[in-house]
């Protein structure tokens, strides 16, 4: 059978529109999740962030995340605390021990994942 014949011949009114239907259906789909795959550079983490304290709810800082040398980084670019200017990272160990905060490198040598 020549199935180039099928579509010449004229179909009932209930087949029309089924295949109507299931054309808008399938065109629809196309059209919605093109842009969400689009969408898969907006999952990276590079950017600047405000980071929020779980307690309280306040802003913290503003962590830029950047790639470096095929790495990721991130670092403290503003700290917020009107009553702490330009703080010390007290609480660091090793170089970075009563560094300033502003400008910390507090992600490092991490690989960016391809599956995002």
């Amino acid at each position: 059978m020549n199935l180039s014949c099928l579509f010449i011949l004229p179909l009932p009114s209930a087949m029309r529109h089924f295949c109507l239907q299931l054309g808008f259906v399938l065109l629809s789909t196309f059209a919605f999740s093109a842009p969400l795959l689009a969408q898969n550079e907006s999952l990276s983490p590079i950017g600047k962030w405000k980071t929020i304290d779980d307690n309280t709810g306040k802003a913290r800082s503003i962590v830029e995340i950047y790639e470096k040398n095929g790495k990721i980084v991130g670092k403290i670019i503003k700290v917020i605390d009107p009553d702490k200017p330009n703080p010390l990272c007290e609480k660091c160990t090793g170089d970075k021990k009563n560094k300033p905060i502003e400008g910390l490198e507090i992600i490092y040598d991490m690989k960016k994942d391809t599956y995002y």
